[in-house]
């Protein structure tokens, strides 16, 4: 999962600075701790597409009776994307699979190293986008 945690956790440095800097409200929040963050929203397909919605809103309730002004998230497939779009979250960052070779190549699997046939961190011609939910 590395390469994955370093993707995500580079989109959310860059985006997170960024909105803190543009936004002060935000920046205020972030610094009190008063933004949570909804990490790697799960979605298989052995879990009905309704969940995923259940899932982001039932966090952003909870993040809100937390106290919390605003929840981020990461969505890597189209449910997670779609459900924050419902709830009205504004997209802030795109960080494409595409981008960069991230990961060794190999047509086999390599015990303990994370490979791909091509390098890169998947094949689908996707991403992850941020998404920012004002909760207060």
């Amino acid at each position: 999962m590395e390469p994955v945690f370093e993707l995500l956790g580079a989109q959310d440095a860059e985006a997170l600075q960024a909105l803190s800097v543009t936004y002060p409200e935000f920046g205020d929040a972030h610094a009190a701790g008063r933004v949570g963050h909804h990490f790697m929203v799960a979605r298989s397909d052995a879990l009905p597409k309704a969940d995923a919605f259940e899932l982001v809103a039932s966090t952003a309730a909870h993040y809100r009776t937390l106290g919390h002004a605003f929840v981020v998230t990461e969505a890597t497939s189209q449910w997670t994307g779609a459900a924050c779009e419902t709830l009205g979250a504004t997209r802030v960052h795109f960080a494409p699979f595409r981008a960069h070779r991230t990961v060794r190549p190999s047509g086999e699997p390599l015990a303990d190293t994370v490979t791909s046939p091509d390098g890169f961190l998947s094949s689908k011609d996707s991403g992850s986008m941020l998404y920012v939910i004002r909760l207060a």
